[in-house]
């Protein structure tokens, strides 16, 4: 997508590759949505959702709970008509609200420690995305644990829309540089080829402070790229939903698959924790 985008802004990236190269690389450009929960940080950007606090639920629904270990911690809930959905590439519901939640077991009171994405788990274990159309009455739910200054309620401030990139993990760049990143096994592994270096650069000079994000490609992290258990995975399916904080000092990263998410399958969305 890179109509939406100035593309002399990635001249330090495509400058290393061929011109041929570069314009498959602008193709993978895919536009986020970034989010602030500071009025400073955010300018004149409006509501959007909001971070913690309690959730609004429907009536007779029952507060989220990962079965035989206890209640999940909300993590965000972001309104879709709020939100500029129109400028992302994926399938967002046009209005409703998205409800995020997770097992904090560091806040949990339980003997063991999780995070999303654990390897140990069965996919998908210890979070929920619901989605609430915008026709469903809610009220606010009284959470099952006690509020304190890490769980309070603090609205997500529009920012803007950010260009996006893939990092060196997907097959696609390694396609397009000829030059393989991660795999010393691999006849054409060359972590020193320019691209990579200039790509690095780019992203601190415009990723900025780390932030919340919906769409485009995971920031300041990486998920899996695919996954795990997909047996022939298209890695440009698999797309980053939303990132937001975590644990305190981390970042939960949803992915869930294109064709799921058109299809309103939020129960098939995975979440993995980076720090």
């Amino acid at each position: 997508m890179t109509s939406s985008f100035d593309v002399s802004l990635f001249a330090p990236v495509t400058d290393t590759l061929t011109p041929q190269q570069a314009q498959r690389w602008l193709r993978l450009l895919r536009p986020g949505i970034r989010l602030r929960r500071h009025r400073e940080d955010a300018g004149e950007g409006s509501v959007v959702g909001h971070f913690a606090g309690l959730p609004g639920l429907p009536e007779g629904m029952a507060w989220p709970s990962w079965e035989g270990r206890g209640p999940m911690h909300h993590q965000a809930t972001l309104d879709c008509a709020l939100l500029p959905t129109h400028e992302l590439d994926i399938p967002l519901p046009p209005d409703g609200e998205l409800v995020f939640f997770y097992f904090d077991s560091f806040e949990s009171d339980c003997d063991f420690i999780f995070v999303p994405g654990d390897h140990e788990e069965e996919p998908g274990a210890g979070i929920k995305l619901l989605y609430i159309p915008a026709s469903e009455p809610t009220r606010p739910r009284q959470a099952p644990y006690d509020l304190d200054r890490h769980t309070q309620k603090r609205p997500f401030f529009l920012n803007g829309i950010v260009p996006t990139w893939p990092d060196a993990e997907y097959a696609v760049v390694s396609d397009i540089t000829g030059a393989f990143y991660h795999d010393p096994d691999h006849p054409s592994y060359d972590p020193s080829h320019p691209y990579y270096h200039a790509e690095v650069d780019l992203a601190a000079e415009l990723g900025g402070d780390p932030a919340s994000q919906v769409g485009g490609y995971a920031p300041w992290g990486q998920p899996p790229v695919v996954p795990p258990e997909s047996a022939e995975p298209d890695e440009l399916d698999w797309v980053h939903l939303a990132t937001f904080e975590a644990f305190r000092d981390g970042w939960l990263h949803w992915m869930i698959y294109r064709e799921d998410l058109a299809e309103g399958r939020f129960d098939r969305a995975e979440a993995f924790f980076e720090r």
